[in-house]
Formats: C-alpha cells, structure tokens, sequence
C-alpha cells in the first residue's frame, strides 16, 4: 500500500536516484517537491490536476444559435468561433484555444494583460479534444 503523504526532496540529484518513487508517489495522490536552489517544483498527477484545473477555470463560453451560423465566446477574452454547425464552432474554438496554448509561452507569457492564462493554457495542454468540448459546454445552458 503507497502513502500519499508529501514527500520532499532536498536536491535535483537526491530526487533524480528516485525517480520511480516519485512518479508512483504522484500517481497515488502524494505531493512529491524537488528543490532547485531557491525554487521548488512539485510532481503531481495528470489526471488529478487537470480535474482540478476544470474546476478552478469554469467555463465562461456563451453560445449563440443565429440564423445560418453557431457562435461560440468566451467573454472578457480573445476567444471566439463560428460555424456552421455547433460542432464546427467548437472545434473551431478549440483549435484557437490550442494554438494560444502553444504560442503562450514564445509571446504571452510575460504580458501583463496575459499573466492570468496559466491555468487555462495548463488545462488546455492537459486535455484531450473531447474534454475540452466537455469543458466548454459545461458552462453553458
């Protein structure tokens, strides 16, 4: 039986001669930390942060039916798809949101108006097409 208590490694080097331990260690639930000089990363499950990301970044998408077209937003962001049928939309959207997620750290990273799309970008990274549909209609009734 593992433990899900945290676990800590001291140093990259002591954590690098227990790797298994440490991707087990996440697996079941722990938090496992590296220390690096003055910085701190910690290991953790996909899964278990992804489902934590869903709930901390609620979908916002708004759908609109028009008249020959599905319009997908996400208000108070650059987001938005049309299409002709729901489905276009959102995989439309999905596709912007994907191409965000793989230019956020080349150029958005460090803009001010931008800082705020960490868990966004994460979740998108972490989520298959399908989740991020499930996702994205979540929030909209």
């Amino acid at each position: 039986m593992s433990s899900t208590a945290p676990i800590h490694y001291d140093s990259f080097t002591e954590a690098r001669k227990s790797l298994k331990r440490i991707l087990d260690s996440a697996e079941d639930g722990a938090v496992v930390s590296i220390e690096r000089g003055d910085r701190v990363t910690v290991v953790t499950d996909r899964d278990r942060l992804r489902d934590l990301l869903v709930h901390a970044v609620p979908s916002t998408a708004r759908v609109i039916a028009e008249a020959d077209a599905w319009v997908i937003l996400i208000p108070d962001s650059p987001f938005a798809a049309e299409g002709q049928t729901l489905d276009d939309a959102l995989d439309d959207l999905i596709e912007n949101l994907r191409d965000y997620a793989s230019e956020w750290p080349k150029h958005f990273v460090s803009a001010p108006n931008h800082a705020g799309s960490w868990a966004l970008v994460q979740l998108v990274n972490l989520s298959t097409d399908e989740a991020l549909r499930e996702w994205l209609t979540s929030g909209s009734e």
